[in-house]
């Protein structure tokens, strides 16, 4: 990543009433769709404050997240099947001339723009930088 190509963050979200399961007995729905929205606006607040992040795009997994992704400015793409890889491949598919992408979890609500870049000045030394791998 050499800064010379337009980079386009995704941001995957899953349905808002599917959000946060693990938590169920201890929060509420409402509470877990609150807690969730906060985190997902504030990963779209640092992938906007990347300067290296020329564009972003949300995966919303229903019309209530998708609103919440338009309400902070990214754009969005309904992916209603279930998965992450679903939503990456939909969003390839979608980003086809995309000449760099970074996949930013939406419940990282402590990274910030800088962090984000640091994650892009990382791609320098190759085509492909993994800062936590996923199962």
């Amino acid at each position: 990543m050499d800064g010379s190509a337009p980079l386009v963050a995704i941001v995957p979200l899953k349905a808002l009433a599917d959000a946060k399961q693990r938590l169920a007995d201890t929060l509420e729905r409402s509470q877990r769709q609150a807690v969730t929205a906060w985190m997902f606006a504030r990963v779209l607040s640092a992938c906007h404050a990347a300067r290296h992040v020329d564009r972003v795009l949300v995966v919303a997994g229903d019309a209530a997240g998708a609103e919440l992704g338009r309400a902070h400015g990214a754009d969005v793409l309904v992916e209603l099947r279930h998965g992450l890889a679903i939503a990456l491949r939909s969003a390839d598919a979608a980003l086809g001339d995309a000449a760099a992408t970074l996949v930013v979890a939406a419940d990282l609500p402590l990274a910030t723009g800088p962090d984000l870049d640091a994650v892009c000045a990382a791609g320098v030394d190759g085509p492909v930088v993994v800062v936590a791998p996923t199962h």
